[in-house]
């Protein structure tokens, strides 16, 4: 895959993210919210599949160094199953417990696949 092919591919997922509720822990209050993320893509001409392995998310909090969420297994998605703008999409978290509060970035963790790349049967 080429990177402008990946660079668009993150571009266009779409991500979601929700951040509410409270919480407290031994008299102290901590609010706590939960992130959902799920994944689509826009429709793409040519490409017989665009599998993406997710390893996990990092989250940047405002104040603070960044959250890792490490998937156990690798979850491998092929894009073109996700798109048309149907609202398919792929949940890659549900519900995960998160302090409450304001974040800068989100990034998702991609793994390196050296696979072979065809577009339109070609090599």
């Amino acid at each position: 895959m080429k990177k402008n092919r990946f660079i668009w591919v993150v571009f266009t997922a779409l991500l979601t993210l929700s951040l509410t509720g409270c919480g407290s822990d031994e008299g102290k209050d901590i609010s706590m919210g939960s992130l959902s993320l799920n994944i689509t893509d826009a429709p793409v001409d040519g490409a017989i599949s665009v599998v993406i392995n997710f390893t996990g998310v990092g989250i940047k909090p405002a104040k603070g160094e960044e959250l890792n969420i490490n998937f156990d297994q690798p979850r491998h998605i092929d894009l073109l199953e996700l798109n048309g703008g149907d609202g398919h999409s792929e949940i890659l978290l549900n519900g995960y417990p998160l302090p409450a509060g304001h974040y800068n970035w989100i990034r998702l963790k991609v793994a390196e696949d050296p696979g072979v790349i065809e577009l339109g049967g070609q090599k």
